[in-house]
């Protein structure tokens, strides 16, 4: 589901008065569809420190097997995140973390490129017998 801005104004509104973080996972931040437009929650008032952001080069750069992934926070936060994340997982391959350098500085027509293959995947479905419901995103 993509949220709307209504409904992560909710979200924002619920984290400042409870005094909580939210942890958002914004994996498909590039690919979205119709009128859905990605709106990270860390992106309204009062809510970059309070937001987790996590992500990852799987879907978008349809490298699923790879586990490469990140998480974006307030520098208190992200140093609680890295130290416990030291603790539980070793590092990425060395060819990988190349890869991902390369994927992160792709140009916006990239991301355009890909909602477009996409879309006409999800077409061809549509033709198709087999029913599935329609995403908001991917």
């Amino acid at each position: 589901k993509v949220f709307s801005r209504a409904e992560l104004l909710i979200i924002s509104q619920a984290c400042q008065q409870m005094d909580c973080f939210a942890i958002t996972d914004e994996v498909y931040e590039y690919i979205t569809y119709d009128e859905n437009k990605h709106i990270s929650l860390a992106s309204l008032p009062g809510m970059q420190e309070r937001t987790i952001i996590t992500s990852s080069l799987s879907k978008t750069y349809s490298v699923t097997g790879w586990r490469i992934g990140w998480a974006c926070a307030a520098a208190n936060i992200a140093a609680a995140i890295r130290n416990i994340h030291v603790k539980l997982t070793d590092s990425a391959p060395a060819p990988f973390q190349e890869a991902a350098l390369v994927a992160l500085t792709s140009t916006p027509d990239y991301y355009e490129s890909l909602k477009k293959v996409r879309f006409h995947a999800n077409c061809l479905l549509l033709m198709s017998s087999i029913k599935f419901n329609y995403p908001s995103s991917f």
